[in-house]
């Protein structure tokens, strides 16, 4: 094209989530706004209201056929945080699997 452009106004957006992978040339140049992942009570929320009711509804079950007493919320909790994990950690590993082929 040959045609100047004029960047000197314009403000460039990228997310990810890790640092690491950007090289050190390019990450000097960003301004790093950190923004914190979901709190516990949001991880929570999220499973009661769409984890499961999926996963229901893929077993053909009704939510109905599932009660949770509020004594198991710190369990699921757990189950919740772990499960956010493995699938981080599952992901990261497809990603890695793709760039060896």
């Amino acid at each position: 094209m040959n045609v100047p452009f004029d960047l000197s106004k314009v403000i460039f957006v990228a997310t990810a989530n890790r640092l690491q992978p950007i090289p050190p040339p390019l990450r000097d140049r960003m301004e790093v706004i950190e923004l914190p992942g979901y709190t516990p009570e949001e991880k929570l929320h999220i499973a009661m209201r769409h984890l499961i009711p999926r996963v229901l509804d893929q077993h053909g079950l009704s939510s109905e056929f599932l009660q949770i007493p509020e004594v198991l919320n710190a369990f699921l909790y757990k189950i919740v945080s772990e499960t956010y994990k493995v699938s981080s950690r599952s992901g990261e590993v497809q990603k890695k699997k793709k760039k060896k082929k």
